[in-house]
């Protein structure tokens, strides 16, 4: 199906146009491309602090400033892989799904189960703190 094909008309449901912008990225507009950009330098800054944050005198230094940006991360990522279940009825790969199959279809996906693992240890962190499952 072409970008055309799936365009997301102003009048369709937000959970719709929610899907198409996680779905299509830059190719669904203006939104798309923020969300598509936005993620890209997120992205980029994790690698870049988690990098920086192995070197110890720039750690001990900066801790509060490392624990705030991944907290805004992981809120982040978390918001996105929400938004995708959420809106996974409206994917045209779950059209005849009901709505929970729907969202266990799209948690199933390889690259929804990555983004789950990417955040899911600042969880189990969070409510287990003396487990540190990060790498």
């Amino acid at each position: 199906m072409s970008v055309r094909e799936q365009a997301a008309p102003p009048h369709q449901s937000a959970r719709r146009r929610v899907q198409f912008v996680l779905d299509l990225g830059h190719a669904a507009g203006f939104w798309g491309a923020v969300y598509e950009v936005g993620f890209i330098v997120l992205i980029i800054a994790n690698v870049a602090a988690a990098i920086l944050g192995t070197v110890p005198s720039l750690h001990e230094v900066a801790r509060l400033y490392f624990d705030g940006f991944e907290a805004v991360s992981v809120a982040a990522f978390t918001l996105e892989y929400g938004a995708r279940l959420w809106s996974a009825p409206d994917d045209p790969r779950f059209a005849r799904s009901s709505p929970s199959a729907a969202r266990l279809g799209m948690a199933a996906q390889p690259m929804v189960v990555i983004d789950l693992l990417s955040f899911a240890p600042a969880y189990v962190a969070l409510f287990m703190p003396v487990v540190d499952l990060r790498i």
